[in-house]
Protein backbone atom coordinates (compact mmCIF):
# COMPACT_ATOMS: atom_id res chain seq x y z
CA UNK A 1 0.00 0.00 0.00
CA UNK A 2 1.10 3.52 -1.17
CA UNK A 3 0.81 6.24 1.78
CA UNK A 4 1.67 9.77 0.93
CA UNK A 5 1.40 13.68 2.01
CA UNK A 6 1.57 16.64 -0.23
CA UNK A 7 5.14 16.27 -0.31
CA UNK A 8 6.19 12.57 -1.07
CA UNK A 9 4.51 9.38 -1.14
CA UNK A 10 6.20 5.95 -0.07
CA UNK A 11 5.10 2.36 0.65
CA UNK A 12 3.38 1.61 4.36
CA UNK A 13 4.81 -1.08 6.47
CA UNK A 14 3.23 -4.30 5.91
CA UNK A 15 0.40 -5.24 7.47
CA UNK A 16 -0.73 -8.72 8.48
CA UNK A 17 -4.34 -10.24 8.93
CA UNK A 18 -4.65 -13.09 11.03
CA UNK A 19 -7.98 -15.34 11.09
CA UNK A 20 -8.29 -17.18 14.31
CA UNK A 21 -11.16 -19.66 13.58
CA UNK A 22 -13.56 -21.03 16.98
CA UNK A 23 -13.28 -24.56 17.63
CA UNK A 24 -16.09 -26.45 15.81
CA UNK A 25 -16.98 -30.40 16.69
CA UNK A 26 -16.93 -32.07 13.72
CA UNK A 27 -17.08 -35.68 15.29
CA UNK A 28 -18.11 -35.88 19.15
CA UNK A 29 -17.00 -38.77 21.51
CA UNK A 30 -19.76 -42.02 21.86
CA UNK A 31 -20.33 -43.20 24.93
CA UNK A 32 -19.52 -46.67 25.70
CA UNK A 33 -21.18 -49.56 27.88
CA UNK A 34 -18.24 -51.97 29.34
CA UNK A 35 -17.29 -54.00 32.15
CA UNK A 36 -15.25 -53.48 34.98
CA UNK A 37 -11.34 -53.55 34.98
CA UNK A 38 -11.79 -52.82 30.89
CA UNK A 39 -9.89 -49.83 28.99
CA UNK A 40 -12.49 -47.03 27.51
CA UNK A 41 -10.54 -44.74 24.76
CA UNK A 42 -13.22 -41.32 23.52
CA UNK A 43 -11.90 -39.43 20.75
CA UNK A 44 -13.31 -36.24 19.29
CA UNK A 45 -12.33 -34.68 16.39
CA UNK A 46 -12.72 -30.66 15.58
CA UNK A 47 -11.74 -27.83 13.28
CA UNK A 48 -10.35 -24.46 14.13
CA UNK A 49 -7.25 -22.72 14.99
CA UNK A 50 -4.61 -24.27 16.53
CA UNK A 51 -3.17 -24.68 19.43
CA UNK A 52 -6.53 -26.37 20.34
CA UNK A 53 -7.15 -26.50 24.14
CA UNK A 54 -9.26 -30.34 25.13
CA UNK A 55 -10.52 -30.24 28.86
CA UNK A 56 -12.34 -33.64 29.36
CA UNK A 57 -14.39 -33.65 32.48
CA UNK A 58 -17.09 -35.96 35.02
CA UNK A 59 -19.75 -34.45 36.36
CA UNK A 60 -18.43 -30.99 35.77
CA UNK A 61 -15.15 -32.08 37.41
CA UNK A 62 -11.78 -31.59 35.43
CA UNK A 63 -10.10 -34.89 34.57
CA UNK A 64 -7.27 -33.68 32.14
CA UNK A 65 -6.52 -30.93 29.77
CA UNK A 66 -4.62 -31.30 26.79
CA UNK A 67 -3.39 -27.77 24.64
CA UNK A 68 -2.08 -29.35 20.73
CA UNK A 69 -1.21 -28.10 17.83
CA UNK A 70 -3.79 -30.57 16.35
CA UNK A 71 -7.90 -30.41 15.81
CA UNK A 72 -8.13 -33.78 17.56
CA UNK A 73 -7.82 -35.32 21.00
CA UNK A 74 -8.61 -38.99 22.78
CA UNK A 75 -9.30 -39.23 26.17
CA UNK A 76 -8.36 -42.66 28.08
CA UNK A 77 -10.03 -44.72 30.97
CA UNK A 78 -7.85 -47.48 32.14
CA UNK A 79 -9.04 -50.14 34.89
CA UNK A 80 -12.68 -48.85 35.18
CA UNK A 81 -14.63 -49.46 37.76
CA UNK A 82 -18.33 -49.12 38.49
CA UNK A 83 -17.76 -45.82 40.23
CA UNK A 84 -16.89 -44.13 37.01
CA UNK A 85 -20.06 -44.85 35.15
CA UNK A 86 -21.71 -41.28 34.51
CA UNK A 87 -21.76 -38.28 32.15
CA UNK A 88 -18.70 -36.89 30.64
CA UNK A 89 -18.01 -33.81 28.20
CA UNK A 90 -15.16 -32.31 26.29
CA UNK A 91 -14.95 -29.06 26.50
CA UNK A 92 -12.64 -26.88 23.41
CA UNK A 93 -11.63 -23.69 23.14
CA UNK A 94 -8.98 -21.83 21.29
CA UNK A 95 -7.44 -18.18 20.32
CA UNK A 96 -10.79 -17.71 18.22
CA UNK A 97 -13.26 -18.75 20.95
CA UNK A 98 -16.08 -16.37 20.71
CA UNK A 99 -18.65 -18.59 22.89
CA UNK A 100 -18.25 -19.56 27.33
CA UNK A 101 -17.81 -22.95 25.59
CA UNK A 102 -17.68 -25.24 22.99
CA UNK A 103 -18.47 -28.75 24.26
CA UNK A 104 -20.02 -32.37 23.82
CA UNK A 105 -21.33 -35.02 26.27
CA UNK A 106 -21.63 -38.51 26.34
CA UNK A 107 -22.56 -41.22 28.78
CA UNK A 108 -20.07 -43.99 30.11
CA UNK A 109 -21.77 -47.11 32.41
CA UNK A 110 -19.57 -49.25 34.05
CA UNK A 111 -20.97 -52.77 34.74
CA UNK A 112 -20.04 -54.79 37.54
CA UNK A 113 -21.09 -58.54 37.56
CA UNK A 114 -23.54 -60.31 39.68
CA UNK A 115 -22.22 -61.45 42.88
CA UNK A 116 -24.22 -63.89 45.09
CA UNK A 117 -23.80 -62.23 48.41
CA UNK A 118 -27.07 -64.04 49.96
CA UNK A 119 -27.21 -67.44 48.27
CA UNK A 120 -30.93 -69.03 48.65
CA UNK A 121 -31.06 -70.85 52.24
CA UNK A 122 -32.52 -74.86 52.56
CA UNK A 123 -36.07 -74.91 53.86
CA UNK A 124 -37.78 -77.28 56.18
CA UNK A 125 -41.80 -77.26 55.78
CA UNK A 126 -44.51 -79.34 56.39
CA UNK A 127 -46.56 -81.14 53.89
CA UNK A 128 -48.93 -78.68 52.23
CA UNK A 129 -47.41 -75.53 53.45
CA UNK A 130 -45.98 -72.05 51.19
CA UNK A 131 -42.09 -71.59 51.34
CA UNK A 132 -40.14 -68.73 49.46
CA UNK A 133 -36.39 -68.36 48.44
CA UNK A 134 -35.31 -65.38 48.60
CA UNK A 135 -31.56 -64.39 47.59
CA UNK A 136 -29.10 -61.15 47.84
CA UNK A 137 -26.84 -59.89 45.06
CA UNK A 138 -23.86 -57.55 44.10
CA UNK A 139 -23.48 -56.05 40.57
CA UNK A 140 -24.59 -53.59 38.57
CA UNK A 141 -28.65 -53.48 38.26
CA UNK A 142 -30.57 -54.20 36.13
CA UNK A 143 -30.26 -58.06 36.80
CA UNK A 144 -32.44 -60.56 35.09
CA UNK A 145 -33.27 -63.61 37.21
CA UNK A 146 -34.15 -67.29 36.73
CA UNK A 147 -35.16 -69.86 39.23
CA UNK A 148 -34.13 -73.69 38.71
CA UNK A 149 -35.59 -76.88 39.98
CA UNK A 150 -33.16 -79.98 39.74
CA UNK A 151 -30.98 -78.10 37.41
CA UNK A 152 -33.81 -77.57 35.27
CA UNK A 153 -35.81 -74.06 34.62
CA UNK A 154 -38.92 -73.23 35.84
CA UNK A 155 -41.26 -71.86 33.58
CA UNK A 156 -41.95 -68.21 34.81
CA UNK A 157 -40.25 -68.22 37.78
CA UNK A 158 -38.07 -65.24 36.43
CA UNK A 159 -38.30 -62.65 40.06
CA UNK A 160 -36.17 -62.27 42.69
CA UNK A 161 -37.83 -64.58 44.92
CA UNK A 162 -39.71 -68.04 44.26
CA UNK A 163 -42.63 -68.90 46.34
CA UNK A 164 -43.01 -72.94 46.26
CA UNK A 165 -47.08 -73.19 47.62
CA UNK A 166 -49.05 -76.57 48.51
CA UNK A 167 -45.56 -77.87 49.05
CA UNK A 168 -45.32 -81.69 47.68
CA UNK A 169 -43.44 -84.99 48.00
CA UNK A 170 -42.72 -83.04 43.72
CA UNK A 171 -41.74 -79.93 44.88
CA UNK A 172 -39.05 -81.64 47.13
CA UNK A 173 -35.17 -81.14 46.03
CA UNK A 174 -32.65 -78.75 45.19
CA UNK A 175 -33.74 -74.98 44.11
CA UNK A 176 -31.20 -72.41 42.44
CA UNK A 177 -31.26 -68.86 41.38
CA UNK A 178 -29.09 -68.07 38.09
CA UNK A 179 -28.55 -64.34 38.03
CA UNK A 180 -27.30 -62.42 35.04
CA UNK A 181 -26.49 -58.42 34.07
CA UNK A 182 -24.41 -57.37 30.72
CA UNK A 183 -21.32 -58.17 32.70
CA UNK A 184 -22.03 -61.84 33.42
CA UNK A 185 -24.04 -64.67 34.87
CA UNK A 186 -24.10 -66.18 38.62
CA UNK A 187 -25.64 -69.09 39.89
CA UNK A 188 -25.85 -70.25 43.77
CA UNK A 189 -25.47 -73.58 45.20
CA UNK A 190 -28.47 -75.75 45.14
CA UNK A 191 -30.91 -74.79 48.18
CA UNK A 192 -32.77 -77.81 49.42
CA UNK A 193 -36.72 -78.13 50.07
CA UNK A 194 -37.39 -80.77 52.71
CA UNK A 195 -40.54 -81.43 54.42
CA UNK A 196 -39.83 -81.92 58.05
CA UNK A 197 -38.86 -85.77 59.07
CA UNK A 198 -38.93 -86.93 55.58
CA UNK A 199 -35.82 -87.96 54.07
CA UNK A 200 -34.69 -86.91 50.72
CA UNK A 201 -32.42 -87.73 47.93
CA UNK A 202 -30.60 -85.46 46.35
CA UNK A 203 -27.31 -87.51 44.80
CA UNK A 204 -26.63 -90.78 43.45
CA UNK A 205 -23.60 -91.83 41.62
CA UNK A 206 -22.01 -94.95 40.69
CA UNK A 207 -18.90 -95.76 41.64
CA UNK A 208 -16.19 -97.61 39.64
CA UNK A 209 -16.66 -100.92 41.98
CA UNK A 210 -20.40 -100.97 40.87
CA UNK A 211 -21.55 -99.58 43.98
CA UNK A 212 -23.84 -96.98 44.68
CA UNK A 213 -23.25 -93.52 46.95
CA UNK A 214 -26.09 -91.75 47.93
CA UNK A 215 -26.75 -88.27 49.87
CA UNK A 216 -29.78 -87.84 51.80
CA UNK A 217 -31.10 -84.92 53.36
CA UNK A 218 -33.02 -85.81 56.29
CA UNK A 219 -33.15 -85.26 60.07
CA UNK A 220 -30.40 -86.28 62.32
CA UNK A 221 -32.45 -87.21 64.76
CA UNK A 222 -34.32 -90.45 63.34
CA UNK A 223 -34.35 -93.11 61.99
CA UNK A 224 -34.32 -94.12 58.35
CA UNK A 225 -34.66 -97.44 56.19
CA UNK A 226 -33.42 -97.64 52.92
CA UNK A 227 -35.11 -99.95 50.47
CA UNK A 228 -33.07 -100.83 47.04
CA UNK A 229 -34.48 -102.58 43.92
CA UNK A 230 -33.18 -104.03 40.92
CA UNK A 231 -35.77 -102.58 38.24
Amino acid sequence: MLVGDDIATGPSQVARLTVRVPPVILVPPRGQTNVVGSTLTFSVVASGSVPMSFRWTRASVGLVTNVLNTTNCTFTLTNVQATQSGLYRVILTNSGSIVATVFSSFTVLVVAPPVMTNPPLSRVVTLGADTTFTAGLAGTAPFWYQWRFQGIDLSGATNATLTVTNVQGGNLGGYQLVATNLAGIAISPPALLTVDGQATLVRIERLLDGTVRMGIQASPDRTYAIEAASD
